[in-house]
């Protein structure tokens, strides 16, 4: 096995250890005890051939079933057959539920290390920088959360049904030893050649693995892609490419479906020939050049009829661990990313929301993309209580300033201060806890109108969000409806028009109550008079709010207190008229 696999084999087990340690052990006790009863379960069968008049020899065999006879007459049990055969149903039963109760708690198991694997990526991801999202697709981390933690999750189950498997391996060849150290050597040295020829098979599982799991991922991408654009694509009558392109990542994944199935087919194939050849030698040998006695020959043939299938099932369960680890790699790497990308202190929620009482100073600030400078020297106040404006064309630095406000991203020089604190990282969460966000492309989820609003501050009593919403003057529209506030909004709001949507995220906003509000273009997708609305209830706001406005329209900016234009990185201030 390569040494890579080997590697991820090891980290998944050992996370497995790590965070589900008690399971795992209640796991391991179930397969020891259900390893008992399958060798005591072999061991019945000695008595049921004497009885049936077969001789049990001398040997091992023999000795067995004197043990068994001394054990049913110490007992006060004459070992008659009706006697042996109620035994022996009652292990196979034992047996039977000792299996059922391993099968269930080995999914407990992989479910408890997916629920463990998605908890984690999905925190360490909300924790993340900026950055980290804007580098990634986000269909991609969709994908790592829920299907590459479900593959994880498989791998694990194969893998420690590869162990259970084994355990049953070691039962049944540990007695084979016993009986016949001759022939099993034979089947120890059929067993390891047939090792060598399905070595390539794991590293082909893992290929196509990853081939799938790729597939899969760009099929959930462009999906993603294309139900958010399906306005656009109907509109342009672009159903038949859209479909095109899906088709052509649907055979590609329909490829490697087929490709790791023929992987697995090929493997299957060759081990089950391998076992049955494999089986058919041990006999020849333990007949015809050991000549064993009937009753060893039969214990035998009967432990290697138990033991092969186990064998084949060993390689089939790590060749599908091996096929699903590549899940396990993603989520692995990507846990690791994020934590590189984690956000100091803000990760957790801040009691205390930071005050303002002066004004947000920009000082000197510079900031560039990778070496890309996008804002130069920027030097600017915001007062506290008042409406400060910023406009300018396409690529002057509005949206890098708009997150530089907001604590997504730092100043690769100067500083930004709130009165004389100066904002680092340790302070980011009690900033944003005082900071509200409307962007342009208004985000509102597909559940009641309600919902949506206490998704900012879900404490938030029914007279405050009517409040909210009369002051984003939003209220008159949802009285309007049928059903008000338990009003379903549809994906994004679809339901809803576009200066209504916008009214909603303003109120939205509002019910959480902020010290500093943030607009990023938030009436540019709107008519005049939905922008007329939204800006008098944004001018309602001044003395209690400070107001940053980001717009490329003048009515905003006419709004405004303060309007700075930007122009290629730097900051030229201008006035506007008052109101």
């Amino acid at each position: 096995m390569a040494d890579g696999i080997t590697q991820d084999l090891r980290a998944l087990g050992g996370r497995l250890l790590r965070e589900q340690r008690a399971r795992t052990a209640w796991v391991l006790v179930l397969t020891i005890v259900n390893m008992a009863a399958q060798g005591f379960t072999v061991a019945l069968l000695v008595p049921l051939l004497r009885v049936a008049g077969v001789p049990t020899g001398a040997g091992l065999v023999g000795a067995i079933d004197r043990g068994i006879q001394s054990a049913f007459l110490a007992a006060g049990l004459p070992p008659t057959l009706p006697a042996v055969l109620a035994l022996f149903v009652v292990v196979a039963w034992t047996q039977a539920i000792l299996e059922h109760l391993e099968l269930v708690e080995t999914t407990r198991l992989e479910q408890g290390l997916v629920r463990e694997l998605r908890e984690t990526l999905y925190r360490r991801l909300l924790a993340a920088r900026w950055r980290f999202f804007t580098e990634r697709r986000g269909s991609d981390l969709a994908h790592a959360v829920t299907r590459d933690t479900d593959r994880a999750g498989a791998a694990v189950g194969y893998l420690l049904r590869a162990v259970a498997q084994s355990a049953s391996v070691v039962v049944y060849g540990a007695l084979a030893i016993a009986v016949s150290p001759a022939a099993s050597g034979v089947a120890l040295a059929g067993g390891l050649l047939l090792a060598m020829l399905l070595r390539p098979a794991l590293r082909s599982a893992h290929a196509t693995g990853e081939a799938l799991g790729s597939t899969s991922a760009d099929a959930l991408a462009l999906v993603t892609q294309h139900v958010e654009a399906i306005k656009l694509v109907k509109s342009y009558g672009a159903e038949a490419r859209t479909v095109e392109a899906f088709q052509a990542v649907a055979v590609r994944s329909a490829d490697s479906a087929v490709d790791a199935t023929r992987a697995h087919a090929r493997a299957h194939v060759v081990t089950i020939a391998g076992s049955a050849t494999l089986l058919g030698v041990i006999l020849f040998v333990a007949i015809e050049t050991l000549h064993l006695d009937p009753a060893t020959t039969l214990v035998l043939a009967f432990l290697f009829w138990r033991l092969v299938p186990r064998l084949t099932d060993v390689q089939q369960s790590l060749r599908f661990a091996v096929h699903e680890l590549p899940g396990f790699e993603i989520v692995r790497r990507l846990l690791d990313a994020a934590d590189e990308a984690r956000e100091a202190g803000a990760a957790d929620a801040a009691e205390t929301p930071m005050e303002i009482r002066s004004a947000i100073v920009f000082d000197r600030v510079s900031f560039a993309y990778d070496a890309a400078p996008v804002l130069h020297d920027v030097s600017c106040e915001i007062p506290a209580g008042r409406i400060t404006a910023f406009s300018g064309p396409s690529g002057s630095g509005k949206t890098t300033l708009v997150d530089l406000v907001l604590g997504l991203i730092s100043p690769t020089s100067g500083a930004i201060r709130i009165d004389e604190t100066l904002l680092t990282a340790e302070r980011l969460a009690s900033w944003r806890a005082a900071v509200a966000y409307v962007p342009q492309e208004t985000l509102l989820f597909h559940d009641t109108i309600l919902a949506n609003l206490r998704w900012a501050r879900p404490q938030a009593t029914i007279t405050e969000v009517w409040e909210a919403l009369a002051a984003a003057a939003a209220e008159d529209f949802v009285r309007r409806l049928p059903a008000g506030l338990d009003t379903v909004i549809g994906d994004r709001g679809v339901r809803l028009s576009g200066g209504e949507r916008q009214r909603l995220a303003l109120a939205r906003a509002l019910l959480r109550q902020p010290s500093v509000l943030v607009l990023d273009e938030a009436t540019s997708a709107v008519d005049a008079e939905s922008e007329a609305r939204m800006l008098d209830a944004i001018q309602a706001l001044r003395g209690s709010i400070t107001t940053v406005l980001v717009s490329h329209r003048d009515a905003p900016l006419r709004r405004a207190d303060a309007a700075y234009r930007l122009s290629d990185g730097t900051v030229g201030v201008q006035l506007s008229d008052a109101v």
